[in-house]
């Protein structure tokens, strides 16, 4: 039910031009400071997840952006956004909000 809701999102999101997709770009957004949520799908590789950590706490940025994993995969992203994309960045707080209460929910 929760994968729906994250999907509907997202593509809402997409459509309002509130997010990036892809690592490097989404690193990019959060140095310059549109970014304030990262989106992880859940099979996006561990190595992937210990440099976008190191990367976070590297530039102090650890306390300032929010991770959150999502349910979905890469391929559901792509279903959902035809992007192929493992990470995510949320450039609004609403929707940012909205994500974090989804993926937090049991």
């Amino acid at each position: 039910m929760n994968s729906q809701k994250i999907v509907n999102l997202l593509t809402i999101c997409r459509r309002a031009g509130r997010l990036v997709t892809g690592f490097d770009v989404s690193i990019d957004a959060v140095r310059s400071k549109e970014a304030k949520y990262i989106l992880t799908a859940s099979n996006v590789s561990a190595k992937t997840l210990k440099e976008l950590n190191y990367l976070l706490n590297k530039e102090n940025f650890s306390n300032k952006v929010k991770v959150l994993s999502m349910s979905l995969t890469i391929d559901d992203v792509y279903r959902c956004i035809n992007v192929n994309a493992g990470i995510i960045a949320i450039c609004d707080d609403g929707f940012g909000k909205s994500f974090e209460r989804l993926t937090t929910e049991s």
